[in-house]
């Protein structure tokens, strides 16, 4: 079942990146808006995995017997 948050981790940091590379970084040719991409793509990343995480923990939430998830 770790596939998906793979797949999400590789599109959130190599895609956001290239998408920022190719799109926003020409608007504002400076290293330090290069450098920018970095906590971007791991915003980006991290949003992805937390709703993942919720639609995942949902569906479990709602299958699972009424005593399973007590705690």
């Amino acid at each position: 079942h770790s596939a998906i948050p793979m797949v999400l981790s590789i599109i959130g940091t190599v895609g956001t990146r290239l998408v920022w590379i190719y799109f926003i970084f020409p608007m504002n040719k400076s290293l330090s808006f290069l450098f920018l991409v970095y906590p971007a793509s791991w915003i980006c990343t991290l949003i992805m995995q937390l709703v993942c995480f919720f639609i995942v923990w949902r569906k479990v939430k709602i299958n699972a017997a009424p005593g399973d998830l007590a705690r």
